[in-house]
């Protein structure tokens, strides 16, 4: 999940699905309520860590954090340098994701049909957006925090997208690398305030319309393959406030125009192949969650 969520575009919400734990955290989640702080107040913490399962949070928590801090340089120059390859894997990733997630809606109707394509136009709007740039002042990082945390825990919805869009996308993953506890702590906190609260109402909504949000959820999905197809051209740049030029508006285009655009070649094989181990390491996560859910 962390590693998904350095990626703008891949969503760490699609693993904690395919692996079979995203109920349960959403579960866990939601029950930092009024009963888990009147627990802790009381002094019953025994009881307050099982109500809220915090091992398992703990647990999850410490694994996404290992994996932003030991891979957001790793991916950054990744990004930076074989993007054509990231983007390529990513795209087998989620495409093979949508394919799940449409066969765990229980029963296809009219209205579960129309839901998915609701929530390709939305990815596919949200993609097409441009990143604004804002200055970061306190108040915008928690915002910001707040609003990538809710997006991370939707499959289909990028996290790291959302804060490309915010323009706090380079400013944060800077401050990862750097360890810049000041700009992580109100980061920080925006999250935990997003988590919080989201993840109540979407937890209820899974509950009682299970069929119908996962309909939404494949459309999520299927949409925000139109941002992560590996060939794109740049057709407007802006100047970030620390003076670099970064990518404004970008469209996607044929292997064949990406050639001719860039006089390099568009390892069309090289990709394909990316796109299949993508689709394999996906499989594989689902077979491997389901084989442990048997044996409980």
């Amino acid at each position: 999940m962390g590693a998904a969520d350095v990626v703008p575009g891949v969503s760490g919400g699609t693993i904690a699905l395919v692996s079979g734990i995203y109920q349960r955290l959403l579960g866990s989640l939601s029950r930092a309520d009024t009963h888990f702080v009147g627990l802790v107040l009381k002094a019953r913490l025994v009881e307050a860590w099982r109500y809220i399962d915090a091992q398992f949070l703990l647990t999850l928590m410490a694994g996404i954090l290992t994996s932003i801090v030991l891979l957001a340089g790793v991916i950054g120059w990744l990004l930076a340098n074989q993007a054509l390859l990231v983007w390529s894997f990513f795209f087998g990733l989620i495409a093979a994701s949508a394919v799940y997630l449409w066969r765990s809606v229980g029963e296809h109707t009219v209205i579960t049909s129309v839901l998915m394509l609701l929530g390709i136009v939305i990815a596919v709007v949200i993609a097409m957006a441009k990143p604004a740039e804002l200055e970061m002042t306190n108040v915008y990082l928690i915002f910001c925090g707040a609003l990538a945390i809710c997006a991370m825990i939707l499959p289909g919805i990028s996290g790291s997208f959302i804060l490309l869009l915010l323009g706090a996308y380079s400013y944060v993953l800077g401050a990862v690398q750097t360890l810049d506890i000041s700009v992580l702590a109100l980061f920080g906190v925006g999250c935990v305030v997003g988590l919080l609260l989201f993840s109540r109402l979407l937890n209820w909504l899974i509950s009682h319309h299970h069929d119908r949000i996962m309909a939404l959820l494949t459309g999520f999905l299927a949409g925000s393959l139109t941002l992560v197809w590996p060939w794109k051209i740049v057709t407007q740049w802006y100047t970030s406030s620390h003076g670099e030029a970064k990518p404004l508006v970008q469209h996607n285009v044929l292997p064949s125009t990406w050639e001719l655009q860039y006089t390099e070649p568009a390892n069309v094989a090289f990709c394909v192949l990316l796109m299949l181990c993508g689709a394999c390491l996906l499989l594989a996560i689902e077979l491997w969650a389901g084989g442990r859910q048997k044996s409980k």
